[in-house]
């Protein structure tokens, strides 16, 4: 490639990436020549080829100006839904890409259940008193109204703490990463559920941690017995438990049996990461309580978000630190995080200290069990029997157990096939092994999604393909 060439090529990369737009002046010829250190004739020639190309004009006294935008480079399209050749990990990603495959393999709950009108109106609201908010900062802790609208809110579980013991997050991730900094060290042990949120599994991966498991029973959760048996034998710094709405089964485990395990976990010193992002997703009668509830002491620190019942742009995370707080904010600080989205967190007070989020979120329960119970049976009747499907008490997601190991990204790419997916087992394992290890003849199904005839029509489509197997 000849310098003027590379002139040529250096600003038709800008006008491709924006930078440039048709009606800008371009650099000088002397500009130019300075920036790249060829002489002024040879940036004289690269423009010239830029006008033979079209993407330039020269005006007279004036320079040269952007006339046109170069086509886009030709990209290799990616591989049909059948490759063979792409690896589970990949096919996974389809959901989140293409809307068209969300059903059953989305990680989110179903867009129609998040009512943002009224959200939208307050947000709007926030950000016309902005200036006045700018001026009074933002507490490295987060909104001090914030807070207070979230010991409110998580008053009505049994978790009762002052705005002082709360740290407001980016996400329910970015919590529990402010947690594992606080409370481990590289060589730590660490307890977590199996199957269990797999976005929380990846972050123990990027660790040296190791990793100790405790799979819940599929109808009362966790076993108090197990639990104790493990932290005896095993010296865990952490336990990362979901009692509540457990992401995938949906299971939530009995009042007496959280109780129990906080008091095993204070007797052995293990702190409890108690991941509660599913809690207000709950649809079963009866008492409705966390593992704070019980902790007399600093045993248990409680993640929370809104990002299963707000739109997503407003669903931050936070964590009851109690005792842990100090610790938990100067972590925090030290790790560079710091909120500067005041206007934000003002707003979502604001909306919390209405009424509109408890009329949403009885509304949302109420169709998300509606939901839930249509698409448990319609899978059951499909399979006819064959597998045994978790009962959840809240959530979105459903699991279910098959009688012999499967090949999940064959299936998942002939599920692709039909435009419908699913959540592999084997991505809820700790240890991400390959097809053929944990959780191979499971799977988790995102049962969120308004029933019509075409997603009751793929799930039928899906239980014909687990069927032949």
């Amino acid at each position: 490639m000849t310098r003027y060439e590379k002139v040529a090529g250096m600003i038709t990369a800008r006008i491709g990436s924006g930078a440039l737009r048709p009606g800008d002046r371009l650099p000088s010829v002397r500009q130019m020549s300075r920036i790249t250190g060829f002489s002024a004739v040879t940036v004289l020639h690269g423009y010239e080829l830029l006008e033979s190309r079209g993407l330039c004009r020269a005006q007279p006294r004036s320079g040269y100006f952007v006339t046109a935008v170069p086509p886009a480079p030709v990209t290799t399209p990616d591989p049909p839904p059948d490759d063979r050749a792409e690896d589970l990990h990949s096919q996974l990603l389809r959901p989140q890409q293409d809307r068209r495959f969300e059903t059953f393999g989305a990680m989110w709950i179903c867009d129609d259940l998040i009512p943002r009108a009224q959200a939208d109106r307050i947000m709007r609201q926030s950000l016309r008193t902005g200036s006045r908010r700018l001026a009074e900062g933002l507490e490295p802790d987060g909104d001090l109204r914030m807070r207070e609208e979230i010991c409110r809110h998580i008053a009505r579980r049994g978790t009762f703490a002052q705005p002082g013991e709360i740290l407001i997050t980016g996400s329910a991730i970015q919590a529990c990463n402010l947690c594992l900094d606080s409370f481990t060290r590289p060589g730590d042990t660490v307890l977590v559920e199996s199957p269990g949120y797999f976005p929380l599994l990846a972050t123990l991966r990027r660790r040296d941690l190791k990793v100790i498991e405790i799979t819940p029973d599929p109808l009362r959760g966790l076993d108090p017995e197990e639990f104790a048996r493990l932290l005896a034998a095993h010296p865990v710094r952490a336990a990362i438990l979901t009692v509540t709405n457990h992401f995938p089964t949906g299971v939530t485990c009995p009042p007496e049996v959280m109780e129990r395990l906080v008091a095993i976990a204070a007797r052995h010193g293990t702190v409890i990461i108690e991941n509660d992002m599913f809690g207000d997703l709950g649809y079963r009668p009866g008492p409705r309580v966390t593992l704070r509830h019980f902790d007399q002491g600093a045993t248990v620190v409680q993640i929370g978000s809104f990002e299963f019942t707000l739109p997503p742009e407003y669903g931050y995370g936070w964590v009851v630190g109690g005792l842990h707080k100090r610790d938990l904010l100067v972590t925090h600080y030290m790790n560079g995080h710091r909120l500067r989205d005041g206007f934000v967190q003002w707003g979502i007070a604001r909306y919390l200290s209405g009424r509109s989020y408890d009329r949403q979120l009885r509304n949302l329960n109420r169709t998300l069990a509606r939901r839930m119970q249509e698409g448990r049976a319609i899978l059951t009747e499909a399979l006819g029997g064959r597998g045994a499907l978790s009962d959840p008490a809240g959530g979105f997601t459903c699991w279910l157990s098959l009688p012999a190991p499967l090949d999940q990204g064959v299936l998942l790419r002939e599920a692709g096939m039909a435009r419908t997916s699913f959540l592999p087992g084997t991505i809820f394992a700790p240890a991400m092994p390959d097809a053929g290890g944990n959780f191979a003849a499971a799977l988790a199904l995102n049962f969120s999604f308004r029933w019509t005839q075409e997603t009751s029509a793929r799930l039928r489509h899906l239980a014909s393909l687990l069927s032949a197997r």
